[in-house]
């Protein structure tokens, strides 16, 4: 199992995910797949602020992504500029750079990820198992390592636009738990720093429960933008 999987599985079961439905002698454990799109969305939101803020646990994230690559074939080059985002946030300007990428580049994963996550609140529900499955896989890892790469790259703006949302978020609250929406007191909005201690626990979870990552290659930290954050 991935950590990105991992944090997924935690993050909709943390929501009251999976549930069952359908007749006693046949039910089965399902998923809403709307809740499946927000939950990557918000992992993804959360990455670039990781990226930003703690730049050592993001390196060490997306080497333990890449884990199988062979660097002196495939050079550590090649692999950041695949997973630069910023022409996918600088087209869509009127998003966070977090939606950008977990919108655009999750549903390049297929027609199948789009047809069946939706595009809004729609009761689809998919069965549990999906979570793991092909299209699941791709439009959560991918967007993911591109948020870590793209926060350690551009920490002001990631930061920056977290700090809008935040903004945004702390005006709705009112509203939205006055229209129902259930949240464990106090209600409160994570700062940046509490996202960070939040998957630095799921991470060392984990490693205790899964494994350990791999080490980072030095090829990685070699990379200019990453030893730049490093280093600096």
């Amino acid at each position: 199992m991935t950590f990105v999987l991992y944090y997924l599985v935690g993050m909709l079961k943390a929501m009251g995910w999976p549930r069952k439905v359908g007749l006693p002698m046949l039910r089965k454990e399902v998923v809403d797949a709307f809740v499946i799109r927000m939950a990557i969305q918000q992992m993804v939101e959360f990455a670039t602020v990781l990226g930003a803020k703690r730049p050592n646990v993001a390196i060490r994230l997306i080497a333990d992504m890449f884990r199988q690559r062979d660097y002196t074939q495939q050079p550590a080059a090649q692999l950041w500029a695949k997973l630069d985002a910023t022409q996918t946030v600088t087209l869509h300007p009127e998003i966070s750079p977090a939606e950008a990428i977990a919108r655009f580049i999750g549903d390049s994963s297929g027609k199948d990820y789009g047809k069946i996550l939706g595009q809004g609140p729609s009761q689809n529900f998919v069965p549990w198992s999906f979570v793991g499955g092909g299209p699941i896989s791709f439009a959560s890892h991918m967007p993911f390592a591109m948020a870590l790469a793209w926060g350690i790259e551009h920490p002001e703006e990631a930061l920056a636009a977290w700090e809008a949302q935040y903004k945004q978020y702390a005006e709705d609250l009112p509203e939205m738990l006055a229209a129902g929406l259930k949240l464990d007191p106090p209600h409160t909005i994570p700062t940046s720093d509490d996202i960070c201690a939040s998957i630095e626990e799921v991470l060392a979870f984990f490693q205790k429960e899964v494994r350990p990552l791999v080490a980072v290659p030095p090829e990685l930290l070699a990379l200019p933008a990453v030893a730049r954050r490093l280093n600096g």
